[in-house]
């Protein structure tokens, strides 16, 4: 579990879980209406996936006036944390 040391660490230095969770939390501030999630989980340890995974099903969960857009090739956890799922391929819809 990495927990941060100095509240007033600057953005680049925290790792890409913290850095994810300081962009959703600035855009969850900033009441948007939409967020995209590209490959939320990408690069990311397990225990940072994991982080990733919650933080999505939180705000899903209790800000349904939020629409999450994700975009990943990890279909376990897009099975655990959508609604409905749309397959591309070469930018056709499969399914």
């Amino acid at each position: 579990m990495t927990k941060l040391k100095d509240l007033a660490s600057l953005v680049n230095f925290l790792s890409g879980g913290q850095q994810q969770s300081v962009a959703v939390g600035r855009a969850v501030y900033w009441s948007v209406k939409t967020l995209i999630f590209d490959e939320p989980t990408n690069n990311l340890g397990v225990w940072e996936q994991a982080k990733a995974i919650n933080l999505i099903r939180t705000i899903r969960d209790t800000q349904p006036e939020v629409l999450i857009i994700t975009i990943s090739h990890n279909l376990q956890h897009m099975f655990s944390i959508v609604d409905r799922i749309m397959v591309l391929r070469h930018g056709e819809k499969l399914g």
